[in-house]
């Protein structure tokens, strides 16, 4: 009987050791595991400082380029408001009712006569009818040229309809 009861002392001895040794080891885990999350929390905290640090820079650039941005448009909106201002009181310097080409001559006016001025030429297969009409200092070229494919109609080079062409061409010719 004493062997059992010794047998049964030394398995709780054992018994013990052992959960002494997996205590030891469980304790020795733990501690490997704080220092692994220590350092986890440090890593963490720099990369942190880090992108809040380049946060800072780009928000502070894009602070900057918005700053500017807002300085030209600021800059360009000055100019138009003198632009308008200019173009005012260059409107007021003339007679009522007179735009800058009552006082200026245009080429075409200086070239041919008060009146409508009709001149007929061929270019390649098309035929050209131009009528030039001038009233006062102002001179507006119409052309209507006639191909193969219909006739089409030209106010100082811009297409216009036929009825523009009959209304604003015709009306001086005597």
């Amino acid at each position: 009987m004493e062997d059992s009861e010794d047998w049964k002392s030394d398995m709780s001895i054992q018994r013990n050791d052992r959960n002494d040794m997996s205590t030891q080891r469980i304790n020795e885990r733990g501690e490997e595991i704080a220092e692994y999350k220590e350092e986890l929390r440090d890593v963490t905290r720099e990369k942190n400082e880090r992108l809040r640090d380049e946060n800072e820079d780009v928000s502070a650039r894009k602070k900057e380029k918005f700053q500017e941005a807002q300085s030209e448009r600021s800059a360009l909106a000055d100019e138009r408001r003198e632009l308008a201002l200019v173009e005012a009181h260059g409107k007021e310097s003339y007679n009522a009712g007179k735009e800058v080409m009552d006082y200026v001559k245009s080429e075409l006016a200086e070239e041919f006569p008060q009146g409508v001025t009709e001149e007929s030429f061929t270019e390649g297969n098309k035929d050209v009818i131009r009528r030039i009409v001038v009233v006062g200092n102002k001179a507006t070229e119409y052309r209507k040229v006639t191909s193969v494919t219909g006739s089409y109609y030209f106010k100082n080079g811009r297409s216009i309809s036929k009825s523009i062409w009959d209304l604003e061409s015709d009306k001086v010719i005597e």
